[in-house]
């Protein structure tokens, strides 16, 4: 997903290099480059995030995490591609918290680097909750249903990031195996679970 390209420079030819087989030389030289050039970009050119297919709204979130529970063998690749990307952690935290959070996460990412999204036996349904930044600030709307942790990291985050928070369960029942902290950000989902441990906030 993430390698910036490398732009090759075309040297031009001297304009005083008078015979005709040095003009051709330097012309199939640059065509060369042009073609070099072009395949290195192909070749590079970063594989899309499946979350990205799925809206960025709460219909949205719902599709996504449907499949995590239905569909086991999306399970680790959708986990995978959930983890942040480096420009995703300026786009949910204010700017003095950013850099805490991007290592917080990289070393919890590490610590779980096989770990997966996934109800247990007989959680077949989706119980899912959202909430502002603001909300789990004032502990408004479905702030209630968000771990507590989220009220003191909250102020650290951006006002407009809206957090998603869910359940498997099974059938008729309340509890289950509750995440937190999908976040849709720069055309994609992104998972940033607890994220008062990740800027050291315990």
């Amino acid at each position: 997903m993430r390698l910036s390209v490398a732009l090759a420079t075309v040297l031009f030819a001297s304009l005083f290099a008078g015979s005709a087989c040095n003009k051709s030389s330097d012309s199939a030289s640059k065509d060369k480059d042009e073609k070099s050039e072009s395949a290195s970009k192909k070749g590079k050119k970063k594989k899309a995030n499946p979350t990205a297919e799925f809206e960025g709204d709460e219909g949205g979130a719902k599709k996504l995490l449907t499949k995590l529970m239905e569909e086991e063998d999306s399970r680790l690749e959708l986990t995978q591609a959930l983890l942040p990307q480096d420009d995703d952690y300026e786009a949910v935290f204010k700017e003095d918290a950013v850099e805490d959070a991007r290592k917080g996460y990289k070393k919890l990412f590490e610590k779980f680097s096989d770990a997966k999204i996934e109800p247990k036996k007989g959680q077949t349904e989706l119980k899912l909750f959202s909430a502002t930044a603001d909300d789990l600030k004032d502990g408004s709307g479905d702030a209630k249903n968000f771990p507590g942790g989220y009220k003191k990291v909250a102020p650290k985050m951006k006002k407009d990031v809206t957090v998603y928070a869910w359940k498997f369960v099974q059938p008729g029942e309340s509890s289950g195996m509750a995440y937190d902290g999908l976040v849709h950000v720069n055309g994609h989902w992104a998972w940033f679970p607890k994220p008062w441990r990740a800027l050291g906030d315990e």
